[in-house]
């Protein structure tokens, strides 16, 4: 093809198979998708249950979008922008969210098993009942610790890749720095995570006893 050659590139819905949003992007662009979803974004369009499955999507600005729905399991969204963006519903199944901030969106129902939210900001964005999130702050090395509870997950603490329940995250950690001020230091935010859970009024009295059976 000629140098600037032009190729459509559709968005559909995973539901009814319906084009959701079509545009021209250049065909030598390596990401087609991200390019159709931010313009199609940004005139509003409605994607709504779209496929979106192992999308690479890092640095995105979808602020706003609405998602609902949306397959994105897999996909990337590495420093993504979707402040106040609609994603209730949404399949987040093992979706690298890190660096990407989510201020403000709806999650409502949106399934987060597996997915990496190292670095993520999520200030008041709308989770449901089923759905626990605590953002532990960032170690002095630069890794942040979230505790989390996204439905069948379970209690869990997310820091980089590790994707640890409360007891072995609490053994790694003692096994890999305890002794060290790093270690002190990731001992007190998984103490300070608890803590706010419990004041939360949420139940974590399983994950505290498997903690007390690996003892």
């Amino acid at each position: 093809m000629a140098v600037g050659t032009k190729v459509k590139q559709a968005i559909t819905s995973w539901l009814t198979g319906k084009v959701l949003f079509e545009c021209e992007v250049d065909e030598d662009e390596r990401f087609k998708v991200k390019v159709a979803l931010e313009l199609g974004a940004k005139q509003s369009v409605d994607f709504a249950y779209a496929r979106l499955v192992g999308a690479s999507l890092d640095g995105a600005s979808l602020v706003g979008a609405s998602l609902v729905g949306a397959s994105l399991a897999y996909a990337r969204l590495v420093g993504a922008s979707l402040d106040g963006a609609r994603l209730d519903g949404a399949s987040l199944v093992g979706a690298s969210l890190d660096g990407a901030s989510l201020v403000g969106a709806r999650l409502d129902g949106a399934r987060l098993v597996g997915a990496s939210l190292d670095g993520a900001r999520l200030d008041g964005a709308n989770f449901d009942k089923n759905q626990k999130f605590i953002a532990g702050g960032a170690r002095s090395d630069g890794w942040y610790f979230h505790l989390t509870n996204f439905g069948d997950e379970g209690w869990r603490i997310k820091a980089g890749c590790r994707n640890l329940t409360l007891a072995k995250a609490r053994k790694h950690w003692q096994d890999t720095r305890g002794g060290t001020p790093l270690g002190d230091e990731t001992m007190l935010i998984l103490d300070h995570m608890e803590r706010l859970a419990a004041l939360r009024g949420w139940d974590l009295s399983e994950a505290k006893s498997e903690v007390a059976e690996s003892k």
